[in-house]
């Protein structure tokens, strides 16, 4: 069954290209999704663990499965197909881990100071260091 860019609701699971998306934000044609990643990959900090029945909701038969709060933008609904739906709790866990995990990586590279040095060089300022990228 293919989802139409009309149908896309936040909370649906949906399988795109190779990788199960779950959306958190829809607007219009556009909508944010965060990638379900499984077990055995190398744990990142922005890593959400779902329960057995929230994975059973979303239409998954895989016990061992991570949501990754990390944006991923889409545009329309061409090559999405429909999985199953999560509940509004997982959407508002992955939207803070999102709103946190940018938060901090603006922390991160806040504290980098990038300037142009002599036409096309870049030189990286980071804690009175200087380095030569």
């Amino acid at each position: 069954m293919s989802a139409s860019g009309k149908n896309i609701r936040e909370g649906d699971v949906v399988f795109l290209g190779w990788q199960h998306l779950v959306v958190v934000e829809k607007s219009g044609a556009r909508w944010v999704a965060c990638p379900l990643v499984a077990g055995h990959e190398a744990r990142h900090r922005s890593d959400i663990d779902l329960n057995w029945i929230e994975l059973s909701e979303a239409g998954l038969s895989v016990p061992d499965v991570r949501l990754r709060a990390v944006a991923c933008c889409r545009e329309g609904e061409r090559g999405v197909r429909f999985v199953g739906t999560v509940g509004s709790s997982v959407v508002r866990r992955a939207r803070d881990a999102l709103f946190r995990e940018y938060a901090q990586r603006d922390r991160n590279f806040s504290s980098v100071k990038m300037r142009v040095v002599s036409g096309s060089s870049v030189r990286q300022e980071k804690y009175g260091e200087r380095a030569v990228l």
